[in-house]
């Protein structure tokens, strides 16, 4: 993704007119938006990373979700006269990545988005792989190392461990890591013994000792939790 493609979105030409000067100044590739339909078209079409929108342009609060249904890494800077605090939280609590007062002043506009900027590259980072204990992820080639020696592990155990060290502390119930790994489509039958056959077969390629296990913890009436970096 383009670190420098940023969309405004707003109806006033003055303002979009001081925005674009200080975003060019800085380096940024700027489109405009005049309303919310033709932000979504841009999205659609160019290579966006931050959409800045002005409040009064917003029309439903389920927006945000349909520009990153277009574009998942989307980040939303949302601009906003007199912003009180429940505003604020109620513009986050809908899909917001961060919010700047009006009147606009250049420092704090280029802090806001240093920092959703920052957090995309996090989250490109993390779709291309991630470490936790002795354990990496190479998401994008579906395998998982262990002090740099690949596990031969089967789809399966594979699907476990990654959604379990995506979320490391905290407990999946059986059903839950059924539904993980194989979607809508797992059977209803019995996935407790699903998942403690998978788990065991799971444990005997990645525990030292498999009975004593360190990373793959039981959790009683739950089911399972990873404990890498914990463990360390």
């Amino acid at each position: 993704m383009s670190r420098g493609a940023i969309l405004i979105a707003d109806h006033d030409k003055e303002e979009v007119q001081l925005l674009r000067k200080v975003l060019e100044s800085e380096g940024y590739q700027i489109f405009v938006a005049e309303s919310v339909h033709a932000c979504k078209e841009l999205v659609a079409r160019e290579n966006i990373g931050i959409v800045i929108v002005e409040a009064d342009l917003i029309d439903c609060h389920g927006i945000f979700r349909e520009w990153r249904k277009l574009s998942p890494l989307l980040k939303v800077l949302v601009i906003e006269e007199n912003t009180s605090v429940k505003s604020a939280v109620n513009w986050l609590r809908h899909g917001a990545d961060h919010f700047v007062e009006k009147p606009l002043l250049k420092g704090d506009l280029l802090r806001a988005l240093n920092e959703i900027f920052r957090d995309q590259e996090h989250q490109v980072t993390e779709q291309m792989g991630f470490t936790s204990g002795p354990f990496y992820v190479d998401v994008e080639g579906h395998r998982i190392y262990k002090n740099g020696d690949l596990l031969a592990l089967p789809p399966t155990c594979y699907g476990i461990l990654k959604i379990l060290m995506e979320n490391e502390g905290v407990a999946f119930s059986h059903q839950e890591l059924a539904k993980h790994v194989h979607g809508e489509q797992a059977s209803q039958g019995d996935l407790e013994n699903w998942s403690r056959f998978h788990v065991y077969r799971l444990r005997r390629m990645v525990e030292c000792d498999p009975k004593n296990p360190k990373f793959v913890k039981t959790v009683r009436g739950v089911g399972y939790r990873f404990e890498g970096s914990l463990s360390e």
